[in-house]
Order: structure tokens, then sequence, then C-alpha cells
């Protein structure tokens, strides 16, 4: 490894997941009907090596619909997700796309309350 590819600030994986973060937001936003799941973010996007698989990691706030019924609606449309993808952005292969949800906001509110309820029981 010489100097001038130790200085990237990205490496092609990071790049990569980042411009699928981005088109993905943008499609959430305007071409999919998402109102029924709540507010949906993604998370994190992470791409294998070969930049084959993606996979997405979502969450979702105000939703009237459990964790695993917003994963099956992403599942069932990624065929279609993928299109749009594919349309938007810059790279010969659109990579296989895997939605996982990411509950590490409830997690964390939880971790608060448990937090909160111990100094509550200190006083």
């Amino acid at each position: 490894m010489d100097i001038f590819t130790k200085n990237k600030p990205f490496d092609r994986n990071e790049r990569f997941s980042n411009e699928i973060m981005k088109v993905l937001n943008d499609i959430f936003i305007r071409e999919l009907e998402l109102s029924s799941l709540g507010f949906i973010t993604i998370k994190n996007v992470s791409i294998t090596k070969d930049l084959k698989i993606a996979k997405i990691y979502i969450s979702s706030i105000n939703s009237k619909l459990d964790n695993k019924e917003i994963i099956k609606y992403f599942i069932k449309n990624k065929k279609l997700i993928r299109g749009f993808l594919g349309k938007n952005i810059k790279s010969r292969n659109v990579p296989e796309l895997r939605f996982f949800y990411d509950d590490s906001n409830e997690i964390a509110e939880d971790i608060d309350k448990l937090f909160n309820s111990i100094n509550k029981n200190k006083n």
C-alpha cells in the first residue's frame, strides 16, 4: 500500500454505500408510498467487497406496524426499489438488496429508562 491510497477519505465500499443511502432516501421520499409504515429512516448501508450485495438497515418512528411487517413490505417491493436504484446510481451493476430492521433506537430508550429508574431509586 503506497502513501497515496492510504490518504483517501473513504474506500470504494464506503463511497458506494453512501451513494446508495442517498439514492434510497430519495426513492423512499419520491417514489414509494410509505405513510402506513411511519417515518422510515435508513440507519446504515453496508456493501460486500465485490459490491454485489447491499444490506440496508432501516428504522421506523410512529409506525402502526411491527418491525417484521415493515421489513416484509421492503422485501415484497425490493425489485421495484432495485429498479429505481439502478436508474439513479453511477454503477454498471446494481447490488442485490437485503433489508434488516435496526432497533438500536428502541434499545437506547430501554437503557435510558433503566438508568432513570436507577437514579430515582438512589434518591
